[in-house]
């Protein structure tokens, strides 16, 4: 591991040891020698435990295994197409599973089934395939795989539901994700860019780390741990090793004559940042996509970077600015970053390293000592107006300190073309450079200080370019929402619910040019309880002193209003007579401005009484009388009544009409022993049912 010694020990010597090494979901290590017996350490993940070697015994169908391979519940073991499954815990069988195919490899998939990995010979040619056992028992479909792979062993990854794969050349490895996708991996330049590495074994851990044993170019072994996306974490001197297995902070490998224990190094105490799997600082990298600013008069030249980060106490972050003039350069920059065939550290490597490319300027940020809880994230400016190059890139590494929080990119934003105050100084400050739009202009001191004025301004402009949408009804903060109620006259009440102010700010309009009539009551009404049936009565208008004939309003002729009773002659006399003249008595008349529209607008007059269909809400029924005095006109008392709405009753098959005396509804349909039929209508005939009878 680079930067880190080697604490290696021998843990347990024997006189031939196979080169099988596995571990189980509990931390402990099993391997296998050559005579067939099996050796566990428990708790080989500690570097505290005691390292105590125990004897399995022996188990005559683990001789010849090919793979073995341990889970919490099972022990599977795969020869030729066949695989074996044991209870964990006594060795005994359980079940065997024959495959259409060899059985390759097998790997744990962390849920006590296995991943297996089959070659099928025939028909020709040979083609490769991805099965799942599970733990039930159950063969889910095969996945077939790239014929350029040509895999021989794999890793399963649990946290990432990924499957490794190692070719049987060892130059290659494939990341299968759970959709069956293949991204396909040259490992020539894992370790250096100019490098031959050559792998021959892969295991992962509980983690989603794997490890990469094989000769690099120079014919050493070296032992790689690798992260989930492929990137190297570090890597080790491993001769004479044939298996490799990480556990924790530890790692195992095999040889000729001992099973070793690599222990991560440590300086006073402090892990080493290189540790795998150290709790040593913590570095990361981010690089932009590829950004351009065209060579027009108008648009050319970059402004600035904002990048907004928290940076807790001794975190930092270091920015470098990356220029490019070439558009082939730049062409090739994008091809590099979108090849699945690279790691993501050895893209951005490469796009760094990259011919045409120029490292034009760096910066350094630190965390603050004196706020080191804060959570907020800081605003970074980065000035970007020194040079005018057309294609730019950002590489941010953001780094922590051991045992210490870690730092957040919340976003990078880059301005461009650029425009800055700069263009309204007087021409005297601009000088020609300016005026051709060359970034530094004649002054390029003037420039920096009016980029710095620039950016501590920024705060005022953003907080300016967002207060319209803080008096908007639906963009507005909770907090602001009483604010604009009083200042729009909106009946209100502080306790309502945020989306009952919500809907009320958005009729603020309506409410204001109908205030005192039925309509703005009803708009009221549907912002306090829009899925709510109700009724508003006006006792004076909905139910008057009805009167036949006579001047109505604007000396208008108007009859009674309907519906009413009408006392007189019995109905036998009502014709045509002396008595019943036409043209003298009219009953229902109205004039052309009355309707619905009118109705809604029409001011209430006196008592209006207000009945909702719901349950009485204890909040709302305390607020709801001050919020109809600020609606309705002075003098109008308003009555509120609350009435949960009755259970309803449906016809359905089943239903049955019970009533104690005899009788006959229908020929199908008998009083106390009949039901209502369901088969054809659910209804009740059409004569209906007579008085007296109930429902049960």
């Amino acid at each position: 591991m680079p930067g880190c010694g080697i604490d290696a020990e021998l843990e347990h010597v024997v006189e031939k040891i196979a080169p099988w090494l596995g571990s189980d979901p509990l931390g402990g290590l099993w391997w296998r020698q050559r005579d067939g017996t099996l050796h566990e350490i428990h708790m080989a993940a500690q570097a505290d435990a005691p390292a105590t070697v125990c004897e399995v015994p022996q188990a005559a169908v683990l001789h010849d295994a090919e793979r073995i391979v341990f889970g919490r519940s099972w022990l599977y073991s795969a020869r030729g197409n066949q695989i074996a499954r044991h209870d964990a815990a006594s060795l005994q069988p359980d079940a065997e599973f024959t495959f259409d195919g060899t059985v390759l490899d097998i790997a744990s998939d962390a849920d006590d089934g296995l991943m297996v990995l089959l070659r099928h010979d025939t028909p020709p040619p040979v083609a490769f395939s991805l099965q799942r056992l599970c733990a039930s028992g159950k063969l889910l479909p095969p996945r077939p795989l790239p014929a350029a792979l040509h895999p021989s062993r794999l890793t399963y990854l649990a946290h990432t539901a990924c499957t490794v794969a190692l070719s049987a050349d060892g130059a290659q490895i494939g990341f299968i994700d759970a959709e069956g996708n293949c991204d396909i991996r040259a490992l020539a330049s894992l370790l250096s860019a100019d490098g031959n590495f050559c792998a021959k074994w892969i295991e992962s851990d509980r983690l989603d780390r794997f490890v990469l044993l094989g000769k690099d170019g120079g014919g050493r072994t070296q032992c790689v741990v690798c992260d989930a996306r492929g990137d190297v974490i570090a890597s080790v001197n491993a001769d004479g090793a044939h298996a490799a297995v990480i556990a924790g902070d530890m790692l195992y490998w095999l040889s000729d004559a001992a099973l070793l224990r690599l222990a991560q190094a440590t300086n006073g105490g402090d892990a080493s940042a290189d540790g795998a799997g150290g709790s040593g600082g913590v570095h990361g990298q981010y690089l932009t996509p590829l950004m351009q600013s065209p060579r027009k008069a108008s648009e050319s030249g970059w402004l600035r970077a904002h990048i907004e980060a928290m940076l807790p106490a001794g975190a930092t972050m270091h920015v470098t600015v990356l220029r490019c003039d070439d558009d082939e350069a730049a062409a090739a920059s994008r091809d590099i970053a979108v090849d699945q065939s690279l790691t993501p550290a050895q893209r951005i490597t490469a796009l760094t390293t990259l011919q045409g490319w120029r490292s034009a300027a760096t910066y350094d940020f630190g965390g603050s000592q004196q706020d080191s809880s804060a959570t907020k994230a800081q605003i970074y400016d980065i000035p970007l107006f020194d040079d005018d190059a057309p294609w730019c890139r950002l590489l941010l590494e953001l780094a922590a300190a051991p045992l210490s929080d870690l730092p957040r990119l919340e976003s990078c934003t880059v301005l461009y073309p650029n425009i800055s105050l700069m263009q309204y100084l007087p021409a005297m400050f601009k000088g020609g450079g300016v005026a051709e739009n060359r970034p530094g202009g004649d002054d390029p001191f003037l420039r920096t200080l009016v980029g710095v004025w620039e950016s501590q301004t920024q705060g005022l402009d953003r907080a300016i370019s967002q207060s319209g949408a803080r008096v908007h009804p639906d963009t507005a903060p909770a907090v602001w929402l009483d604010f604009l109620a009083r200042k729009l006259g909106c009946p209100w009440h502080n306790s309502l619910p945020e989306a009952a102010k919500r809907r009320i700010l958005q009729a603020a309009d309506a409410l204001a040019q109908a205030r005192g009539t039925r309509y703005s009551l009803a708009l009221l009404l549907q912002a306090l309880l829009p899925d709510i049936r109700y009724e508003v009565i006006d006792v004076a208008v909905d139910y008057g002193l009805a009167t036949l004939g006579g001047i109505g309003r604007h000396g208008v002729v108007a009859g009674s209003s309907l519906p009413t009773l009408l006392s007189g002659l019995p109905p036998d006399a009502a014709r045509l007579s002396r008595k019943a003249v036409l043209g003298v008595m009219r009953l229902g008349g109205s004039d052309g401005s009355s309707g619905p529209a009118s109705d809604a607008y029409q001011r209430f007059l006196g008592q209006i009484k207000i009945i909702l269909h719901t349950v009485r809400n204890p909040l709302l029924a305390d607020v709801l009388p001050s919020l109809l005095t600020s609606i309705v006109p002075a003098g109008v008392v308003a009555c509120i009544e609350w009435h949960a709405e009755p259970r309803a009753w449906q016809l359905d098959s089943g239903l049955q009409l019970d009533d104690p005396s005899p009788g006959r509804l229908n020929q199908s349909l008998r009083l106390n022993r009949s039901t209502l039929s369901g088969k054809r209508k659910r209804q009740l005939p059409t004569g209906g049912l007579l008085p007296g009878f109930h429902l049960s």
